[in-house]
């Protein structure tokens, strides 16, 4: 059973201690190392007698007033060498490193969090809505590093810059991972559309895993507790780096005077339940995802689209946890073996204690005022006018770990790390004279939502029996059809007018694909070959040859073709063609030669580089814009609305595709348009992702992990809420269609998706491809690799 298997990868999960709660190094992969800031002066300055700030030219370290007991300057120092080369072979750093040490050396845990601004090369900024940067420290170790959650890229008059909260110094610096848009809102992972019960409405908290994203298996975990009901997902940025437009967004809500994540994403998540009111929900939330919800039901009862709601592990009094002042007295820098001694807990305890607190209030980042149990959030949270029926609280009364402070001195500290009392977010007491059921189950905050018993609760209580259709009733009047008459011409004699007859040209249907009863993972391609380099800027495949750019330049394979920075390769017809150093590159059969220089404005979403002129889709006010380039003479095409872009060459022409409609072009000639009210997507909030055109049927790849495949009017669903949505590669008669790790295929010649998914152990970056082989592109720890594969 697939629940099964769910499970069993939970707790293979667990075991290995890598919730996201822990975040470490190798959870952003991306791009390669690159030297950024040489020689720059180093200082120390206090700027005020209430902040003080230490900086560098690109690193500002602000320390608020509260944050230690007494007045504390601190040292940056660059970092240099061996040891900032060893650093750099950690992971992805697109920066210098600097040591941010106290000048007395004294490492406390601050009181209140320090802010650290990393300034960076506005290169590395693709747009107000992506999020691929964030600052990470290195432990004393040196061995690994670890990624500040709630990184948040920002920009002043000085340029954009990295920023986090931290109660800690370290050494610091900038990691980059893959350029993607960041995901917000409210998202449907899967569309049960035979369903007439409320859809599901997972809202995450601290431990990302209760997101359900299972990438070895390639499906989601709520998928298989409710296989007969919609998913949806609530996408915000917990853990995850904040980009430019969403704190643009907070910065803007603050200004009414609320400085609280926890309000502003109650009040997003109600602005996105307006779009989805077609939909019922029933919700079930983990931790600070619950007090979202409470949030939203406090300061908006009248919202409609909630049936029944399941809380699980919500710290409705908020905790102890998140208290910087116990941790630092009690954990932070002290040997375990004096903790245990002093505390009379097993020295074991005291180390898995103070690593599980550290990783809370890391995770739960600058949200961590909100978990204060005098925070205005906590305390605003009663009388409630939801209907204590359909309200149903979880929570445990294990710790995670085996931490119980029981008849300990830090019972009182910490209550919620008493075994039978708390699952280590909240305590079992904060519930007993709350106006909800509440339930408590033997479990940890960690793991309770894994548990069979706790689902089979879930499941009964959001049960849902569809009402039943008494019939029509019988009508005792008669009713009658107006028909329409017209006089004979000449006779004053009335007739009833003869329908009249329209020839109408039958076009060929589109034949519908066969889908499998079920799925199951297996080999489908066989890897050939593969070799590593540290950045990668994409690729394609001529002639059987593989051609990629990289920080170095354009290669293939091993050799280094052109020296230069560059982008927007893509395969048209029988040429390769990219922009490297400024100027238009071809590749064909000849060998590789070089164009004409382009000029390309700021705010460019796309290019495609043909050999007579230049396609260049801008975004504006007014939604995407294309453009032809020929020589001297700029010409705009089309406008059509959209936030994102994309050029993509098909047989025949190029499509033109945005998150709202896809354009087909024949020679830079309008031929055809298809809006998301085509292919039966118009009254969801989705968004189109990619497509391909082969053979006069279009491909769809939407926001929501659909594949539509579209012609004349008609369309097939084809993958519903669980299809990768990453790539689509064609290889012959056969469609490869990519997900993070995983990829399927659909056989375009006998109408057929087999029920096979190739599961893959490393996230997919890109692919390409012809023939036979497939070149996948993977993220690795330390940059890159691109393997060949061809099909079994």
């Amino acid at each position: 059973m697939i629940i099964d298997r769910f499970k069993s990868i939970f707790k293979r999960i667990l075991r290995r201690k890598i919730l996201l709660i822990s975040i470490s190094g190798g959870i952003i992969g991306g791009l390669l190392i690159f030297f950024l800031f040489l020689k720059q002066p180093e200082k120390v300055e206090v700027k005020t007698e209430e902040w003080s700030r230490a900086t560098v030219r690109y690193l500002v370290v602000d320390i608020p007033p509260g944050a230690f007991g007494r007045k504390k300057e601190f040292r940056i120092e660059r970092i240099q060498g061996d040891t900032a080369n060893a650093y750099r072979r950690l992971g992805p750093f697109i920066s210098e490193f600097y040591s941010v040490r106290p000048s007395d050396n004294v490492d406390e845990f601050a009181l209140k969090p320090l802010k650290f601004r990393y300034y960076f090369p506005a290169q590395y900024y693709y747009g107000p809505e992506y999020n691929n940067l964030a600052l990470a420290y290195i432990p004393k170790s040196g061995d690994h590093y670890r990624v500040f959650p709630g990184s948040q890229i920002k920009k002043d008059d000085k340029g954009y810059y990295v920023e986090v909260s931290s109660f800690h110094t370290s050494v610091i610096g900038i990691v980059a991972k893959v350029p993607k848009k960041q995901e917000l809102g409210i998202s449907v992972i899967k569309e049960a559309p035979k369903s007439s019960a409320p859809a599901i409405l997972i809202v995450p908290g601290e431990d990302p895993t209760f997101r359900g994203e299972m990438h070895e298996i390639g499906v989601n975990f709520w998928e298989g507790v409710f296989p007969d009901r919609t998913i949806a997902l609530y996408r915000y940025p917990l853990i995850d780096s904040r980009s430019l437009l969403y704190n643009q967004m907070y910065d803007e809500f603050k200004k009414s005077g609320r400085a609280s994540y926890v309000l502003f994403e109650s009040e997003r998540l109600y602005e996105e339940l307006k779009k989805y009111d077609k939909y019922t929900f029933d919700v079930i939330a983990h931790g600070i995802g619950g007090l979202i919800v409470l949030t939203l039901l406090k300061n908006h009862p009248d919202v409609k689209n909630f049936r029944k709601i399941v809380l699980i592990s919500t710290p409705v009094k908020g905790n102890n946890i998140v208290n910087p002042l116990f941790f630092g007295a009690a954990f932070y820098n002290k040997d375990p073996k004096i903790v245990a001694e002093i505390f009379g807990i097993p020295e074991r305890m005291a180390e898995s204690a103070s690593v599980f607190i550290f990783n809370y209030l890391e995770a739960v980042n600058i949200y961590y005022r909100d978990l204060l149990p005098d925070s205005e959030i906590v305390k605003g949270l009663r009388n409630l006018s939801f209907k204590k029926e359909n309200l149903l609280l979880i929570s445990g009364d294990v710790p995670p770990f085996d931490i119980d402070f029981s008849n300990t001195q830090l019972a009182r500290f910490y209550p919620e790390l008493i075994l039978g009392r708390g699952d280590g977010i909240t305590k079992t007491d904060d519930f007993k004279d709350y106006p909800f059921k509440h339930e408590t189950y033997h479990a940890s905050f960690l793991d309770i939502y894994t548990k069979e018993e706790v689902l089979n609760r879930i499941k009964n209580f959001l049960s849902y029996t569809p009402p039943k259709f008494e019939g029509f009733k019988e009508e005792t009047y008669p009713e009658y059809l107006p028909v329409e008459v017209v006089e004979r011409e000449g006779t004053g004699v009335k007739e009833e007018e003869k329908p009249k007859i329209v020839k109408i040209e039958k076009k060929e249907k589109m034949r519908k694909y066969e889908l499998p009863e079920g799925y199951y993972s297996t080999e489908i391609f066989s890897e050939v070959g593969s070799m590593r380099f540290k950045s990668y800027f994409g690729g394609g495949i001529l002639g059987g040859e593989p051609y990629f750019l990289t920080e170095e330049g354009l290669r293939n394979w091993n050799t280094l073709l052109m020296r230069g920075r560059g982008g927007f390769l893509k395969r048209l017809d029988d040429t390769i063609s990219l922009i490297l150093n400024g100027r238009r590159i071809f590749i064909d059969e000849i060998g590789v030669r070089e164009g004409e220089s382009v000029d390309l404005p700021d705010n460019v979403e796309d290019v495609l580089i043909a050999k007579n002129r230049s396609l260049i889709a801008t975004r504006g006010i007014e939604g995407i814009s294309l453009y032809v380039l020929r020589e001297n003479t700029k010409k705009k095409l089309i406008t059509v609305p959209g936030y994102f872009a994309k050029l993509v060459p098909v047989e025949n022409g190029y499509l033109l595709i945005t998150d709202q409609e896809i354009v087909y072009f024949e020679k830079d000639t309008l031929k055809e348009r298809i809006l998301k009210s085509a292919v039966g997507r118009d009254k969801y909030n989705v968004e189109f992702l990619d497509c391909l055109r082969i053979n006069g049927e279009y491909y769809i790849l939407t926001k929501d992990h659909y594949l539509i495949v579209y012609k004349d009017g008609e369309y097939q669903i084809i993958g519903e809420g669980w299809m990768g949505n990453d790539k689509m590669v064609k290889l012959g008669d056969n469609l490869v269609i990519l997900g993070d790790r995983s990829l399927i295929v659909l056989n375009m010649k006998t109408r057929k998706l087999p029920g096979k998914v190739q599961i893959f152990d490393k996230e997919i970056v890109d692919a390409f491809g012809e023939g036979k082989n497939l070149y996948i592109v993977f993220k690795e720890k330390d940059g890159f690799s691109l393997s060949l594969y061809r099909m079994r």
